[in-house]
């Protein structure tokens, strides 16, 4: 599943709206550190060669030796090592004895030593505990710069001190600190920590609003699946309010309607939106149930109702299928209009898709604006390489718009507040509510259509 579809499974918690999600990377540690350990007593092949020796009643290393076809020097150096380590006795005549702890070992029981090891193991950041990451894709920090993702910061922002770190919730996350062989090994304490360097889990932030009233809750989903260790840690640690996303969904500011449209592009009110949002839900949990079970993908915009109003609200999770509907299926023009542009939405895929529309004869205008001046995304230069080669594509900056529209032929519209070509790649981007007014009636589709392609033609007369 990609992330509009996790966000839109996830959209079901009682009394609140899912009004925005993003990927991001959650925080781990990769920790190299010396624990203390217990472990079962082990002898080598010829130490415990050597103690059956003596124990069957061979007394000297001589004796020894030749019963076990060894050298002497072997054997004086094997019968050094257990005398050092208490397991063998040799009397000022030379007479060889086991000790108590070595008989009993012969004889079944098992010896524990303490041990001090290196070991490596990951530690969650959010959460404060050992994780097992046999099975984890991680991040390194670069990934993240690279991608534009949001970083989760740690709380407390600083590594672990060996105080922290459990012996059990170490031990529970770990099989055996040695290799797969060794008996089993008990972990006492982290004793320190040498080297830490900075991982992330890959995650989708999903940012809840209650339907009345002001609380914000934010999840996080993982491979798929709601980790309600990483929200409850992160809500503790009054993450939502110190990463600012609680005010910046609580008091955004009215979001500047350029599309010339009385139609809504800000969020609904509670007593508006009820009913609809609630029929929205079950249906968006139905379609996540037949991909899930059926592996099939249904059509972008058809939420699997009976009935396609000619107007309806788009929740945030149903942007993204919309533009892949549009730059896969229409037949005669898209129209996109996104104040800002960003790598990693306007990527190969991307590219590749548009390619193949205007290949197909149809026409595709694109018009942007806002974005600082100083980096211009690499998207920018392709798409202005692909409006010099293809007569059918026009590629205008329109100035400081704040417009988001898409359009595809006259079947549908869509104003949003939702931002088209960089809903993705912008680790600063304020999380706020995304909510926008789909229309299908054909007449007003076409009717306003004309009325954007003016706005483009007039921004070419402003550039000549």
């Amino acid at each position: 599943m990609n992330t509009d579809d996790i966000a839109r499974q996830f959209d079901d918690r009682p009394g609140f709206n899912l009004v925005d999600f993003e990927e991001v990377g959650l925080p781990v540690y990769r920790l190299t550190s010396t624990v203390l350990t217990l472990q079962p007593k082990a002898y080598s092949p010829i130490e415990e060669f050597v103690l059956r020796a003596v124990e069957a009643g061979l007394a000297s290393l001589d004796a020894v030796a030749s019963f076990l076809g060894i050298s002497l020097t072997i054997t004086e150096a094997t019968a050094s090592i257990l005398i050092k380590d208490d397991e063998l006795i040799a009397d000022p005549n030379g007479t060889l004895r086991l000790t108590q702890k070595s008989e009993r070992v012969l004889a079944g029981e098992r010896h524990i030593r303490p041990r001090e090891q290196s070991l490596v193991f990951r530690y969650d950041g959010l959460t404060r505990k050992p994780i097992s990451s046999d099975e984890l894709r991680l991040w390194e920090p670069r990934d993240l710069r690279d991608r534009g993702i949001r970083e989760i910061r740690a709380f407390p922002p600083k590594r672990p001190n060996p105080g922290d770190i459990k012996g059990d919730e170490l031990q529970a996350v770990l099989k055996s600190p040695g290799q797969p062989n060794e008996p089993e090994v008990q972990i006492l304490q982290v004793k320190s920590i040498t080297r830490s360097f900075a991982n992330f889990i890959p995650a989708i932030a999903l940012i809840f609003r209650r339907d009345s009233g002001n609380d914000v809750q934010v999840g996080f989903a993982i491979d798929g699946r709601l980790s309600r260790d990483h929200e409850n840690a992160f809500a503790a640690s009054d993450g939502p309010a110190r990463m600012g996303i609680t005010p910046a969904i609580l008091n955004a500011l009215p979001i500047p309607n350029d599309s010339d449209l009385d139609l809504l592009v800000a969020p609904p009110q509670a007593d508006v939106a009820s009913e609809q949002a609630t029929r929205h839900k079950a249906f968006a949990k139905l379609r996540s149930q037949m991909i899930e079970k059926t592996g099939a993908r249904p059509d972008a915009t058809a939420a699997v109702e009976d009935v396609d109003p000619g107007v309806k609200m788009v929740p945030v999770y149903d942007h993204p299928p919309l533009l892949r509907e549009a730059l896969e299926s229409a037949v005669r023009r898209v129209i996109i209009v996104s104040p800002w542009i960003t790598d990693s939405v306007v990527d190969k895929t991307f590219l590749h898709r548009l390619s193949h529309r205007l290949t197909e004869g149809v026409r595709v205008h694109i018009g942007y604006g806002l974005g600082p001046e100083e980096r211009i995304p690499e998207a920018i230069k392709q798409l202005e390489k692909l409006a010099a080669t293809h007569s059918n594509f026009q590629f205008v900056r329109l100035g400081d718009t704040h417009a988001k529209i898409l359009i595809k032929d006259d079947e549908w519209l869509v104003t949003t507040s939702f931002n088209w070509l960089s809903f993705r790649g912008d680790p600063k981007r304020t999380f706020r509510e995304e909510w926008g007014t789909r229309v299908a009636i054909p007449e007003q589709v076409a009717a306003y259509a004309k009325t954007i392609l003016q706005r483009f033609e007039a921004a070419v007369r402003s550039e000549k």
